[in-house]
């Protein structure tokens, strides 16, 4: 299980956060773009941080929920059971995602 909180706030993205969120370093908040450290995560449980049928869950920004369930289906080769959970105020603020038994790589080339 991979369970991840990556900066995800991007700089048009600022006047729309709750400014409760700015007693963070900066560094824990601001990425460029938003989903630069999902990506990266995400290919690394492929190329084998993450064991088969492990879940990948992030916590990640409402405004960014939905990019990030299209980068698990750009995967859906390796990935399954994509769910988004909302937080106490009904906001999409978790989404997880199962990683398959799979026998291909990131280039799509037999294990």
């Amino acid at each position: 299980m991979i369970i991840s909180n990556p900066p995800y706030i991007s700089a048009d993205q600022l006047s729309q956060c709750d400014r409760g969120i700015f007693h963070e370093p900066s560094i824990a908040l601001f990425a460029d773009p938003p989903l630069k450290f999902y990506s990266k995560i995400v290919q690394r449980a492929i190329q084998g941080w993450l064991n088969e049928n492990g879940y990948l869950i992030f916590e990640c920004s409402p405004l960014n929920v939905n990019a990030i369930e299209d980068l698990f289906h750009q995967y859906e080769t390796h990935f399954d059971q994509i769910e988004i959970r909302l937080d106490t105020n009904r906001l999409a603020r978790v989404i997880s995602a199962r990683k398959k038994n799979c026998r291909f790589t990131l280039n799509n080339k037999v294990k």
